[in-house]
């Protein structure tokens, strides 16, 4: 059964906030010479092409380089998905590198929402601190990555019947 709810009507923007080690990037099974599966970057590109939704980064890659380098990065493993931005940087002002304590992916998810306004989103992470987002999560294994079960659940966030949202399928 095909799921295919991008013709829907409503107006709200729809958001997947992805992260890229642990679900593009699997610690284990196929993947290229840098890493990344490509069985899951089409698990990716299946829940994009029949959402709409578009991507923001949440991986914590987007510390190291530019939403530009990320686009060219995610195009380069065939992702096609419209990439629009990054969550914001949770670093202390004097030092790059050192992350203020207190502050999971869920608040920078938070911050960024708040920001650039309403959306349906999912969460797609090998993770667990996405306080205060829990129910609007799909945890991914990490060692094998996003799979099409998980794309079909991140669907279902998009989809009008709120009840059959989960949280985790593993």
């Amino acid at each position: 059964m095909k799921t295919n709810i991008k013709t829907t009507t409503d107006a709200v923007r729809r958001i997947i906030f992805l992260d890229f080690d642990g679900v593009l990037r699997p610690l284990a099974g196929r993947t290229d010479r840098d890493g990344w599966a490509p069985e899951s970057v089409g698990a990716l590109n299946y829940l994009t092409d029949n959402s709409g939704a578009e991507i923001v980064v949440s991986s914590t890659w987007r510390n190291d380089y530019s939403l530009r380098a990320l686009t060219q990065l995610l195009r380069s493993k065939e992702v096609r998905g419209e990439i629009v931005g990054t969550t914001p940087k949770s670093y202390a002002a004097d030092d790059a590198r050192l992350i203020v304590p207190g502050v999971t992916r869920g608040e920078e998810i938070r911050q960024w929402l708040e920001k650039n306004g309403p959306a349906e989103f999912v969460i797609i992470d090998d993770g667990r601190d996405l306080e205060p987002f829990n129910h609007r999560f799909v945890r991914t294994d990490s060692r094998e990555g996003l799979k099409r079960r998980h794309a079909d659940q991140a669907l279902r966030f998009f989809s009008l019947d709120s009840s059959s949202q989960e949280e985790d399928v593993a």
